[in-house]
């Protein structure tokens, strides 16, 4: 069949329903994304801190850092590094076309009314990625607030004024 034919077809377009995201499905995707920064921003980094610390325990480990801040120093600027990159996925994928690749997979968008979130509001959202306190005080805050709060919203959607939705085909 000809291109001009199907195009000129008035055929009725595939619609939608927008949804608040459910928990397990928020839950599964950020795993995959974790599991997607883990490959390619953490590993890459694995082997130069494996020779910088001792392989013995964690309060050797702990008991060495005290006594070598060089290497102390050297651990904090990986981890600044790694802390930056991951915060890049997360807000140049959601920025760029409102999911992350765990998203994708599971048809969740982040939303800002009807479109896609600003710059501010990306990097707002994901503020609990940077490795530096009080910003790791979100890994419990946030959770905890998705739990009791009504739609399941972080404290950083609320703050940013995002929301995560999934689109379900309807019809």
């Amino acid at each position: 069949m000809d291109v001009a034919i199907l195009m000129s077809l008035n055929l009725p377009k595939e619609r939608y329903v927008s949804a608040p995201a459910g928990l397990f499905k928020r839950l599964l995707a950020f795993l995959l994304d974790l599991i997607i920064v883990d490959i390619i921003i953490l590993s890459p980094f694995k082997p130069l801190v494996e020779r910088m610390l001792p392989q013995e325990g964690i309060l050797s480990t702990a008991r060495f850092l005290m006594e070598a801040p060089a290497i102390m120093n050297k651990l904090l600027v990986i981890s600044g590094i790694t802390g930056a990159l991951m915060l890049l996925y997360f807000v140049i994928l959601e920025y760029a076309t409102g999911q992350t690749i765990g998203k994708m997979v599971l048809n969740l968008f982040v939303v800002s009314g009807k479109k896609r979130p600003s710059l501010w509001q990306a990097i707002l959202r994901n503020a609990f990625i940077i490795p530096l306190f009080p910003f790791i005080l979100f890994w419990i805050i946030e959770p905890a607030v998705m739990l009791f709060h009504p739609q399941r919203r972080r404290l950083l959607e609320i703050l940013s004024n995002t929301n995560t939705i999934e689109r379900i085909k309807v019809g």
